[in-house]
């Protein structure tokens, strides 16, 4: 288990929240810079695909006013032709020198397309069409002077023209013949056919350079738009890792943290380096704690001077045995002539002999038996699971630390002492006098000779 858990301390060894909170800084700087430039660049290539949709638009528009503003000016100069009606002739040059469609159109084209190739089609078309029109002027002309037009109310395309000398020797009926031939025979539809052969080349290469580039601007777009999903998605991506890792190894430590504070126990070691060096320098304070709290514990329950329990602990154990149902035996003992050692060989020593006192009781008890100093040379003895019918164990215990005490031992002299025995389990008996009970078979040994030690169930006997 301690092994797991160093193998995952070591794999989050390298997450530091002051790196993490950097390196979150800097990928959400590059993602907004990301985010900006891409979401730029996608308005810019939006309103250059519109412009570019615009443009198409337009160009069919000036298509569709180039094609209807020739078809008119035919359809006008062939329709004066066959009626000589002036109306027609109206119509035609207001459309060639008023409303000017087509020029506008071409006009346009140029302006919108002036490096393009395309616009030498255009140009082609535009001599071919002034070519035409000069024969459409021309039999407009012999319409004009056969139907005998006050020549000041003409325009001045059509004064300017001459007849030749063949076509004004012609009867009236030959010009009317020859002016509608002009502009109905072949050569005439042929002009006309590479007049609209070259403006549909002008027109469809335009059309197609405009669709490359519309199409162009929607893979630009696109590309911009999987772009802008791809970083949402590494933002998702990252939002959630720093959500797992800041649950991981950030809150749920830190919820770990506060549970151990609440059950009082050590930090488990874990989540990010910031946090384990805490939860060691916790442990560390913790531990320390812990043991100085041992120490005043030890200190508060213990003797100074023997290490033995203290009277404020016979206190406390005492009542506990009291209350319970394991027969218990109650040993007092104090010091014979304890004065005698102070006073004639001082306290350091009186103290030897209290702590020489205390050495053999804790030998000849049992670990499981307490062993108390109760006053300046009175000590207690609680002999757990003793009956009063096995008084012959604690007979033969109390010989042996008489005989103990009685040696000479360095510097020390012999030592006796004296010492009161009661059993929880007399019949008869409060189990709750059993300080008592000891403490008189106690006095009874001390009045009687000392050296000795007295049961109190034998006091009665002799009562």
């Amino acid at each position: 288990m301690d092994n797991i858990e160093s193998d995952n301390e070591k794999k989050v060894k390298w997450i530091r929240i002051k790196r993490f909170s950097s390196r979150s800084i800097i990928i959400a700087a590059v993602l907004s810079v990301f985010f900006i430039f891409i979401s730029i660049k996608g308005i810019l290539d939006f309103k250059a695909l519109e412009a570019n949709t615009e443009q198409l638009i337009a160009c069919e528009n000036v298509a569709k006013d180039i094609r209807s503003a020739s078809d008119l000016l035919t359809n006008d100069v062939r329709l004066f032709v066959m009626t000589s009606d002036r109306k027609y002739t109206d119509s035609c040059f207001e459309e060639a020198n008023i409303t000017r469609s087509q020029e506008k159109a071409i006009e346009k084209f140029e302006s919108m397309f002036p490096d393009n190739i395309f616009i030498t089609d255009l140009n082609k078309a535009v001599s071919e069409s002034e070519k035409l029109m000069q024969t459409e002027y021309y039999s407009m002309r012999l319409i004009c002077d056969v139907g005998g037009f006050d020549k000041t109310t003409l325009d001045a395309e059509i004064i300017n023209v001459s007849i030749s000398k063949e076509d004004n020797s012609l009867a009236n009926d030959e010009k009317i013949v020859k002016a509608q031939n002009l502009v109905s025979n072949r050569n005439y539809e042929e002009s006309k056919n590479t007049i609209i052969y070259n403006l549909d080349i002008c027109l469809d290469g335009i059309v197609s350079y405009t669709e490359n580039r519309q199409n162009y601007y929607i893979t630009v777009f696109k590309d911009v738009f999987i772009k802008l999903e791809i970083g949402l998605f590494v933002l998702i991506v990252i939002l959630l890792t720093s959500s797992f890792i800041v649950r991981k190894l950030i809150v749920k430590p830190l919820l770990t943290y506060n549970e151990s504070i609440e059950k009082d126990q050590v930090f488990p070691v874990i989540g990010v380096v910031e946090l384990q060096t805490l939860a060691e320098n916790y442990n560390k304070v913790y531990e320390d704690n812990q043991e100085t709290q041992r120490l005043i514990r030890h200190d508060a329950e213990h003797d100074a001077l023997t290490g033995l329990l203290n009277r404020g602990s016979f206190n406390k154990v005492l009542p506990i045995y009291l209350n319970g149902e394991v027969p218990f035996s109650l040993i007092l003992l104090d010091i014979d002539t304890f004065k005698f050692y102070n006073d004639n060989y001082g306290h350091q020593l009186g103290d030897k002999v209290i702590k020489r006192v205390a050495s053999q009781l804790e030998n000849i008890f049992s670990t499981k038996d307490y062993v108390f100093r109760i006053g300046g040379d009175e000590f207690a003895i609680i002999v757990v699971e003793m009956p009063s019918a096995n008084k012959d164990s604690i007979s033969e215990r109390l010989e042996k630390l008489k005989i103990e005490l009685i040696k000479s031992e360095k510097d020390l002299p012999p030592v006796t002492i004296s010492a009161g025995i009661t059993f929880s389990d007399y019949e008869g008996e409060n189990k709750m006098d059993v300080f008592r009970q000891a403490d008189e078979a106690l006095y009874f040994s001390k009045e009687h000779g000392k050296n000795s030690y007295s049961f109190y169930d034998d006091l009665k006997k002799d009562k």
